[in-house]
């Protein structure tokens, strides 16, 4: 089990809690810069300790003056002199130890801001480089019908409006109507249902976090590759997936370890500037907002391999329940992002595409949020940092896509699930 090493001189800046394990970075450099060429990261481990040998250095001379400070004012001094030359004295000890205070918040905020750009590690089976490695194929279906898009379906039903939602806030949003606006709130419902049943606690979360939030969970929401929505008066940022809100539950907290594991079912909408250009990113494909059901977990580090398997598990039954051709890729290094140890994606084969379209994504983060976060579990070994476990149950916008396109049948209308029937009133658009 890996042991962090707290920061000295608590207070001083507002990395001064966080345990990072800079012994480990150290002791393991070659490792660490291998997984950082892999994932393709710019981080800078060198740098980072580096600055930690400064960090020490300058707090050991930090300790020094402060030892010559307390004996300074300890002294018993006689004569209107003495006592000038004392006062002298002790005045410029405190501007030297004000000196070396400063640098040292520079050092110290420097290094921590270097150190967390560093990423997890990855787990020793994922695929270096930029292809996933597929480990599951459903085969793709045989239409009886020449298939029309999503975007013809929606016309033909009414139940679309991008053109009335562009005046209102620009491209790629939508207004969804009719019976699509139902399915959205059906499939929400029937998601969290499912999940629920499987042990995982309801939660409808926040639409607006603090961007440190957002940054300790893996986030650069001023990077603009991250694509993120910031708010103008304050610090805070839309929330591009529940799983912001949900792992800022345990932020500054400890845990029992009975208390774990703790599977949370999320429902938010989730807000991300990123749009795509081409007919790939046509229509409901890739929009600025959709609403998610999202599961997520604390855990004890030898458990978050096992719900992560869990959380595929559960993604796969829920397609399978739908009805929809899907692969299961083990996703390489290069996409692994900042946080994920490992992470799987399944792909919807969509038919008006004629490709595969992601559709969820869970991730095993183990301890790189904890750390962030300061989110710790007392055990009888001591006390250690939670792992992070989290996977989608169902983003709505690409599976009303893919429900429209392969529920046309001969006579033209759109036949819905047997599973989502209680949920949404109806069998079929027509």
């Amino acid at each position: 089990m890996r042991r962090f090493s707290k920061l000295s001189l608590p207070s001083l800046t507002k990395y001064a809690d966080i345990k990072y394990n800079f012994k480990y970075l150290k002791e393991n450099l070659p490792f660490v810069l291998n997984n950082i060429s892999n994932r393709g990261s710019s981080s800078n481990p060198e740098r980072v300790i580096k600055l930690w040998e400064d960090y020490k250095r300058q707090l050991y001379d930090i300790e020094l003056i402060r030892k010559r400070r307390n004996q300074h004012n300890d002294q018993k001094i006689y004569g209107s002199k003495n006592l000038e030359e004392h006062r002298k004295a002790g005045k410029e000890i405190k501007q030297t130890l004000d000196e070396f205070e400063k640098n040292l918040i520079k050092i110290e905020e420097t290094m921590m801001t270097e150190a967390l750009k560093i990423p997890n590690m990855t787990h020793p089976d994922v695929p270096a480089g930029t292809e996933p490695k597929e480990i599951l194929r459903k085969p793709i279906p045989e239409f009886e019908v020449e298939i029309k898009d999503h975007l013809e379906i929606g016309k033909k039903f009414d139940l679309f409006d991008f053109d009335s939602a562009s005046k209102i806030t620009g491209s790629k949003f939508v207004y969804l109507k009719n019976q699509a606006a139902l399915l959205e709130l059906g499939l929400i419902n029937w998601a969290m249902q499912k999940i629920v049943s499987k042990g995982f606690k309801p939660v409808i979360t926040p639409d607006i976090a603090r961007i440190d939030l957002a940054r300790s969970c893996g986030f650069q929401p001023r990077d603009p590759a991250e694509q993120l929505y910031t708010l103008e008066h304050g610090d805070l940022c839309l929330v591009a997936t529940a799983e912001i809100p949900i792992a800022g539950l345990m932020a500054e907290n400890t845990v029992s370890e009975e208390s774990l594991p703790m599977k949370y079912g999320a429902f938010s909408h989730c807000f991300r500037m990123e749009a795509g250009r081409g007919t790939a990113s046509r229509g409901l494909y890739r929009m600025h907002q959709f609403s998610k059901v999202e599961m997520f977990a604390f855990c004890v580090p030898e458990q978050s391999e096992n719900i992560h398997k869990e959380m595929l598990d559960i993604e796969m039954e829920l397609i399978d329940e739908l009805g929809l051709s899907y692969r299961v890729l083990d996703m390489p290094t290069k996409d692994l992002g900042a946080s994920a140890y490992r992470k799987y994606d399944i792909e919807v084969w969509m038919p008006s595409r004629n490709d595969w379209g992601e559709v969820t994504s869970t991730s095993n983060c183990t301890d790189y949020q904890a750390v962030r976060l300061n989110s710790f579990v007392n055990r009888k070994t001591g006390k250690t940092h939670l792992h992070t476990v989290n996977g989608t149950a169902c983003a709505i916008p690409r599976i009303l896509l893919s429900l429209l396109e392969y529920g046309q049948t001969k006579d033209g209308s759109i036949k819905i699930p047997q599973c989502l029937h209680k949920y949404v009133g109806f069998d079929r658009i027509n």
